[in-house]
């Protein structure tokens, strides 16, 4: 038998390791080039946690309908209800400084017509918002409440009008009741242009003590409490309930697809 070059060995080792190195540090490389950029992630990040977190607006509970989304294992976009698709597009709207006001007298026709004091909007451009942010062709009809939703929205063809109005449902909204979302963790998904992002979930609780959050709405897993002001406590992330929003690029906005919860 030979004797073993123990130098011989020693370097071909080493040379092994470094290449194992550094084919996982290119393999990682090429994982952060293929992965969202910052300005995508913050882009999709902030879809989410404005608009497409809040796409169950306009139900009668304490929360505003927002935590009716939360109660389901998984809702994709042929689940909304139209009405809170409406109310998300008239957040989008107000936010980014979109004016919806039209010119006509359909407000105060259908006031003496039903006895409500409507607001008219500009369907048209309500429409497209939709389209922007859920990517469907939103009907132009009118769109009526179901037993639990606050609004009526009467639309009139004529004047490309949507005129809002209450419902009759009692609306059980607290002021002091909200949910607060923290998005993160924003990755590339398996079907073309689509992404998929973790959201942490809490019911907000106020008062004059400050802010409570609490990992389910009845407020029994109390997480962090009396907070001076309302800000997601993300040191303690995981101890709250997780949903995969998968979002998509249709031409230059992310849509949203679905939203699952994390078991």
């Amino acid at each position: 038998m030979k004797n073993i070059d123990f130098k011989k060995l020693l370097v071909l080792i080493v040379i092994v390791a470094v290449a194992i190195i550094a084919i996982i540090g290119t393999a990682k490389l090429f994982k952060n080039i293929g992965g969202p950029s910052k300005k995508v992630k913050e882009q999709i990040e902030t879809r989410i946690t404005e608009y497409f977190a809040k796409s169950s607006l306009g139900h009668s509970t304490i929360f505003s309908g927002v935590d009716l989304l939360y109660d389901k294992d998984k809702v994709e976009v042929k689940d909304i209800n139209y009405g809170s698709m409406i109310e998300v597009a008239l957040l989008y709207a107000n936010d980014n400084k979109i004016d919806l006001s039209v010119d006509n007298d359909d407000a105060e026709a259908l006031k003496k017509l039903i006895k409500v004091e409507p607001t008219a909007y500009d369907a048209k451009k309500i429409r497209e918002i939709i389209k922007d942010l859920y990517d469907i062709d939103f009907p132009e009809e009118s769109i009526m409440a179901n037993v639990d939703y606050v609004y009526n929205y009467y639309y009139i063809n004529k004047d490309e009008t949507l005129l809002k109005a209450e419902s009759g449902v009692h609306n059980l909204k607290n002021d002091e009741s909200s949910l607060d979302f923290y998005a993160y963790d924003t990755k590339k998904g398996k079907d073309k242009d689509t992404y998929v992002t973790t959201v942490a979930v809490a019911y907000v609780y106020t008062s004059a003590y400050g802010s409570t959050y609490s990992k389910d709405k009845n407020g029994t897993t109390i997480i962090e409490k009396d907070l001076k002001e309302k800000k997601f406590p993300k040191d303690k992330v995981d101890e709250f309930t997780k949903y995969e929003f998968v979002t998509k690029k249709v031409g230059d906005n992310y849509v949203l697809v679905s939203i699952a919860k994390l078991k």
